[in-house]
């Protein structure tokens, strides 16, 4: 991307978070604790094995994941997200965005976009698609102010050619 992106403003350690909390990427994140996020947070596939199996095929189809968590002081995963993009492609797709329903409305949420978004600028993505952010979605306003557009059908989408990876 030409432009950086907007982001909250940043704690002195350079993350968006509200103290206590931090990130965590990829393989500090185990399946377990990602699918019981998902489930916690009222959101579908959240059995271990579906988080698995969901893994291994975005290896096998040629997508590069970025898997970023969020971790309490106590150091229990309180927070997810994904983004996703075919290698060598500039369009992504970011999903999987869930908080655990006792760590809402602190911040996570938005702070979890700003880390997909600087990933996604950190790897050339220029386009950007979101499914189902339903009108309810507290996230939604949010997404709008960073350039997030509804695109009439299933989704949110950014940039010039947005659409599912």
């Amino acid at each position: 991307m030409s432009e950086k992106i907007k982001t909250a403003e940043n704690n002195e350690d350079g993350s968006a978070l509200t103290e206590g909390y931090r990130f965590v990427y990829d393989d500090a994140i185990n399946n377990q604790e990602f699918a019981d996020v998902l489930s916690a947070a009222g959101l579908g596939r959240s059995t271990t094995e579906d988080v698995e199996t969901d893994r291994e095929q975005a290896k096998k189809d040629g997508y590069e994941v970025s898997i970023i968590g969020v971790r309490d002081s106590n150091d229990s995963l309180v927070g997810t997200a994904i983004l996703a993009h075919r290698q060598g492609s500039t369009n992504g797709e970011l999903f999987d965005r869930a908080v655990a329903e006792e760590h809402q409305h602190k911040g996570i949420g938005k702070a979890i976009m700003d880390e997909q978004l600087r990933l996604a600028d950190e790897n050339g993505l220029e386009s950007l698609y979101i499914a189902e952010v339903e009108p309810t979605n507290t996230l939604r306003p949010y997404l709008m102010e960073l350039g997030f557009v509804d695109n009439g059908k299933d989704g949110l989408q950014r940039g010039s050619n947005p659409g599912p990876v």
